[in-house]
């Protein structure tokens, strides 16, 4: 949903709705290799709120083990290896290079 930033009564829309960090069709992982360890919460809270609307989609779940694996997190991992059977060709092309991310200073 496009939404006009000029339109003052919107406003709480945009600050409640409008993904900031988490862009489904962007680069996720440019985005999450350069995010620094501050935006990681805010990123993570973004890509849950996506799947709770779009359950299933790889693409998002792969953006959650980039999350995990920049977080430092022991979970990521798990994560990430369950992604590892999915059919989709292109999660799993990627899936080395995401858990090859280091963890944000």
């Amino acid at each position: 949903m496009w939404v006009r930033r000029d339109v003052i009564h919107l406003g709480s829309v945009i600050e409640r709705f409008e993904y900031r960090y988490f862009k489904p069709y962007g680069n996720v992982l440019g985005a999450l290799a350069a995010a620094p360890r501050a935006q990681l919460t805010a990123f993570r809270a973004e890509i849950q709120r996506y799947l709770a609307a779009s359950p299933g989609d790889p693409h998002a779940a792969l953006a959650l083990c980039a999350v995990g694996m920049r977080a430092g997190s022991p979970a990521a991992l798990q994560v990430c290896d369950s992604l590892e059977s999915i059919p989709d060709q292109n999660v799993r092309a990627l899936l080395p290079q995401v858990k090859g991310l280091k963890p944000a200073p």
